[in-house]
C-alpha cells in the first residue's frame, strides 16, 4: 500500500532537487532555496515553496525546523553539501517534530565532506591515489609534477588546479586547507550510491563528469 509523505527538499536550484522530484511523484513536495528563480520551486505548487537563508547563516536551520513543524513535513531531503551537517547535527529536533531526514549520520558526514579525512579512513585500499595535505610540512621533492591540488571542503571541482611545475604551487596557501592529489589523466568518474539505514546499497549510479 502507498501512503502519500510530505517531503521538502532544500537546494530547489540543483540538479539534485529537480531530480528527487520527479523520481518520487505521488507525493506532495515542498521546495525551497536561497534563490527565489530557483528552476525546482516551479516544480511545486506555489504554496509550497519558500525561501531559506545561506547555509552558514545561523538562522538556517531554525527556518527549516519552524517550517517542517507548521507544514507537518514526513521528510526533509537536503541536497547541498553546505546544508548537510548543520542539519544533522540537529536530527534530533526534526524528529521530535515529526520530521525524518534522508541523511547520513554526523560521523559519516564529518568523514565523507572532508577530503583528507576521507582518504586517511581509505588509506589501506590499492585503490586511493597517492595525497597529501598542503601545510608547512609538505615536501614538493616528493610530487613529481604533475599533480592536483583542490581544498579539502568543497565540490564541483571549485578551485581544482593542474601544477605543472612545484613553482606553481609558490600562490598557494599551506595552511592545511588544501591537498594535493596524484594527477590521473583520462575521464573522471563519480558514483552517487543510496544506502539504507542497514548498510545496504540501495542504488548506485556511476556518472562521467
Amino acid at each position: 500500500m502507498h501512503f502519500k509523505k510530505r517531503l521538502l527538499i532544500t537546494g530547489a536550484g540543483g540538479a539534485a532537487a529537480v531530480s528527487f522530484i520527479k523520481a518520487t511523484p505521488g507525493h506532495d513536495h515542498f521546495a525551497c532555496d536561497i534563490d527565489p528563480h530557483a528552476a525546482g520551486l516551479y516544480l511545486v505548487p506555489a504554496m509550497r515553496r519558500f525561501l531559506v537563508p545561506k547555509a552558514d547563516d545561523t538562522e538556517f536551520v531554525d527556518c527549516l525546523l519552524s517550517y517542517c513543524r507548521e507544514h507537518r513535513i514526513d521528510v526533509l531531503v537536503p541536497t547541498v553539501d553546505d546544508e548537510l551537517l548543520p542539519i544533522a547535527r540537529r536530527r534530533d529536533e526534526f524528529e521530535s517534530a515529526g520530521t525524518r531526514l534522508l541523511l547520513s549520520e554526523v560521523e559519516c558526514l564529518e568523514r565523507c565532506l572532508d577530503k583528507w579525512a576521507l582518504y586517511q579512513a581509505l588509506a589501506r585500499s590499492e585503490y586511493v591515489p597517492q595525497t597529501g595535505l598542503l601545510d608547512e610540512t609538505f615536501v614538493g621533492s616528493d610530487w613529481p609534477p604533475p599533480f592536483i591540488v583542490k581544498p579539502r571542503v568543497g565540490s564541483g571541482s571549485r578551485g581544482v588546479r593542474l601544477i605543472k611545475s612545484l613553482e606553481d604551487l609558490a600562490s598557494e596557501p599551506r595552511d592545511g586547507s588544501l591537498i594535493v592529489q596524484q594527477y590521473l589523466p583520462g575521464p573522471e568518474y563519480s558514483v552517487d550510491v543510496m544506502i539504507d539505514r542497514k548498510g545496504t546499497a540501495m542504488a548506485v549510479v556511476p556518472r562521467e563528469r
